[in-house]
C-alpha cells in the first residue's frame, strides 16, 4: 500500500510539533524516521495511525483519503514501544484480540493466530502469559498481534528500545525478514540511527517538525545534506569542527590548500570527517594518543592533533603497539572531508575538486 502524507501540521497550543511535512512511502517500502527527542517523528506516526489530530494536512492510502477515518478502520498494525500486551491474557489471546474486535469467526481466527505465531517464532508459547516471557518474546508477541490481521501498513514506534543489544540486533533482522516476506509498507520510528541504517530502504531525518534529510541509508551516510544529519548518522559520530574555533588546528592544517581556495568563506565553514576515514601510521600530522576504546572488531582511538581532539576507528592490529601518550601520524584523504555552511548548517561543496594529494583542481568552464 502506498502512503502519502501531504502538508501535515500538528500544533499543541503554541508549540508546532510537525511543520508542513509531506512524505510518500512506496508500496512495500520500509521507511525509518529518525531524529532527536521532540523532533516530531512519533507525532507523525500517530497521525498515520489515527491517534493524532492534525491542524492541517491529508493522509492518503493508495490515493484514498483516510484523514478522517478512525484508527480501527485504517487497516494498520501498530507495535508500541512498551509492547502494550495484556498481562491477564495468554499469548494466543493477545494475538487473537484484534481478530475478536473484527468479529472474525473463531476457526479462522485460530488458524491466523497459529500461522502468525509460527511466523514470528512464538508458536510454542501460545499458552503462556506475559510474565512468563522474556523481553524479546514479549516483543515478538506484540509484533504478531500487529501482523495477525495482515494490515496494509505496519507502524513501529521504537519497537526495540527495551531490548538488550544482542536481542535488538536479532529482532531487527527478524522484523526486516518479515517485512520483506509479507511485502508490507512499514514506517519505523527509532532513536537508534544504526537500526535505521541496518534495515530501512530509506531514512528520513527529522528536526523541529520537518524532514531535513531523506535518502537511502548508504547515500545519507556517505553524503549528509545537513550538519544535523552528519551528527545523527554514523557510529561513532563524525568528528566536526567549526573552522572559526581555536580547536580546529587539525582540519586547518590538513585542509590548507582548500581553505586557501575558500578565502574569507573558510571562517563561516564547518568541516567533518568520520572516524573510520582517519588513518594512523608513520606519515601524516603528528598526533598523540589519549585513550583507546576496544569495541571488539575495532578500536576507537582518541587523539590530540594540532590542538584538536580527533577520534579514529582502527583495526586492532594497527593500534596494537599504541598506548596513551604514544605518538602517531594522523591523515585523512581530502575526498573524505564534509563541508557545511556555519550559518545555515547546509552541506556545501569546496571550490573545484580535490586531487588525491589535497591540491584543489579548478574546474574548466
Amino acid at each position: 500500500m502506498r502512503v502519502a502524507i501531504e502538508g501535515l501540521t500538528v500544533r499543541y497550543g503554541p508549540v508546532v510539533a510537525v511543520d508542513n511535512l509531506s512524505l510518500t512511502i512506496a508500496p512495500g517500502e520500509l521507511l525509518a524516521l529518525v531524529g532527536p527527542s521532540g523532533c516530531g517523528k512519533t507525532t507523525t506516526l500517530g497521525f498515520v495511525a489515527g491517534f493524532t489530530r492534525a491542524s492541517a494536512g491529508r493522509l492518503l492510502f493508495d490515493d484514498r483519503d483516510v484523514t478522517t477515518l478512525p484508527a480501527q478502520r485504517r487497516n494498520i498494525g501498530y507495535v508500541f514501544q512498551d509492547y502494550a500486551i495484556y498481562p491477564h491474557m495468554t499469548v494466543a489471546q493477545n494475538i487473537r484480540f484484534p481478530l475478536e474486535v473484527a468479529k472474525l469467526p473463531r476457526r479462522e481466527a485460530d488458524r491466523l493466530v497459529a500461522q502468525t505465531a509460527e511466523l514470528v517464532g512464538v508458536g510454542g508459547l501460545l499458552s503462556r502469559r506475559p510474565h512468563q516471557l522474556s523481553g524479546g518474546q514479549r516483543q515478538r508477541v506484540a509484533l504478531a498481534r500487529a501482523l495477525v490481521k495482515r494490515p496494509g501498513v505496519l507502524l513501529l514506534d521504537e519497537p526495540l528500545s527495551n531490548l538488550d543489544a544482542h536481542l535488538r540486533a536479532q529482532t531487527r533482522a527478524e522484523i526486516r525478514r518479515l517485512q520483506l516476506e509479507l511485502g508490507m509498507t512499514t514506517i519505523l520510528v527509532t532513536h537508534d540511527q544504526s537500526e535505521a541504517l541496518a534495515i530501512a530502504d530509506r531514512v528520513a531525518v527529522m528536526s523541529e517538525g520537518r524532514i531535513i534529510g531523506l535518502d537511502t541509508p548508504a547515500a545519507i551516510y556517505a553524503r549528509p545534506l545537513s550538519l544535523l544529519c552528519a551528527r545523527l548518522i554514523g557510529a561513532p559520530p563524525m568528528n566536526i569542527w567549526a573552522l572559526s574555533d581555536p580547536d580546529a588546528g587539525f582540519p586547518k592544517q590538513a585542509l590548507a590548500p582548500v581553505l586557501e581556495a575558500l578565502g574569507s568563506a573558510a571562517a563561516r565553514t564547518v568541516v567533518g570527517v568520520r572516524p573510520e576515514q582517519v588513518r594512523l601510521g608513520p606519515t601524516g600530522l603528528p598526533g598523540s594518543v589519549r585513550l583507546l576504546e576496544n569495541l571488539g572488531r575495532d578500536v576507537l582511538v582518541h587523539l590530540e592533533v594540532a590542538g584538536s581532539q580527533v577520534r579514529a576507528l582502527a583495526d586492532p592490529e594497527v593500534v596494537a603497539s599504541l598506548g596513551p601518550g604514544t605518538s602517531v601520524g594522523v591523515s585523512v584523504s581530502p575526498a573524505s572531508w564534509h563541508f557545511f555552511d556555519a550559518d545555515t548548517a547546509v552541506r556545501i561543496e569546496p571550490p573545484g575538486r580535490l586531487a588525491p594529494d589535497g591540491v584543489v583542481v579548478r574546474e574548466e568552464g
